[in-house]
Parts: C-alpha cells; sequence; structure tokens
C-alpha cells in the first residue's frame, strides 16, 4: 500500500510540473554584448533587434544606452536592425511633448545590412559603427538614404 500511494503521488506530481510548463523551457540562448555608433560617437539611446536570417527563430532585442547594449539570443546567422528617435520639433500641446523621429539611415533598420552571428560557444561581442547623414521620416519617404 505503502508503495502504491508513493507511486501515485510521484505520478501526480510529474503531471502537475508538465501541466505547469517546466517540462521545457524553450530555446538556448546566449548573451550578446556590444556597441553601437554614429559618426564616431556613441549611441545614446536606441534600440537594437537580432533577426533570425532564415526567419526561423523569434527576433530578439534590447536598448542601446550610452552606445553600449546586452541581450540574450539564440544562436545562429542574424540579420541586425538598429534604429533610434530624437525631436522633431516643438512640443505638442494636446500630447504634452515633441513628436519624435526615426533618424538612423533605413540601411542600418528596415533595410538593414549588417550581421552577427552568434554562437554557443565563444564571446557573442559586436561593434556596430553606423556611417550616414541623419535623416528625417520625411527624407526617408522621398528615397534619401
Amino acid at each position: 500500500m505503502r508503495f502504491q500511494l508513493g507511486a501515485v503521488s510521484l505520478l501526480v506530481g510529474a503531471l502537475l510540473c508538465v501541466s505547469a510548463g517546466c517540462g521545457g523551457k524553450g530555446p538556448s540562448t546566449y548573451p550578446v554584448t556590444g556597441t553601437v555608433t554614429f559618426n564616431g560617437t556613441p549611441l545614446d539611446q536606441g534600440q537594437i533587434v537580432l533577426m533570425s536570417a532564415d526567419g526561423h527563430s523569434t527576433p530578439t532585442g534590447g536598448q542601446i544606452v550610452d552606445g553600449k547594449f546586452t541581450l540574450q539570443s539564440t544562436p545562429g546567422e542574424k540579420t541586425v536592425e538598429i534604429t533610434a528617435t530624437r525631436e522633431a520639433g516643438p512640443v505638442n500641446p494636446t500630447m504634452g511633448q515633441a513628436a519624435r523621429e526615426q533618424y538612423i539611415p533605413q540601411k542600418y533598420n528596415v533595410e538593414s545590412t549588417l550581421k552577427a552571428t552568434v554562437v554557443p560557444a565563444g564571446a557573442n561581442a559586436f561593434d556596430f559603427p553606423l556611417i550616414g547623414t541623419a535623416e528625417s521620416e520625411a527624407d526617408a519617404r522621398r528615397g534619401g538614404k
């Protein structure tokens, strides 16, 4: 009887564990760090996103602060998108703040040419020295890069 009660308790515990999600933890991720400069100056604030080049894993991203970023990513070849915004005009009284616009050239975000390969073993440290003319969203719509 004692053996049966222990076996039943073990089975119930295992079922609870699986139903609670402690059986699987998802794909392995690895730390990724680096720097981002724009025309030689550390990017004050922005966002960085690593997207799987083959489209088979979920994109991962993080904040860029004072030109540095840290995030976790699955391994593999990545397309890197970097964005940053700035104030674009006076404070809107209705919104209580100034409008913001994306100013990093499109070749570093929506049309990114940046690549990185995240590996399970080794340093995943990447530096992205962005160079170009800061553009407004209006410039981008007109085709200026």
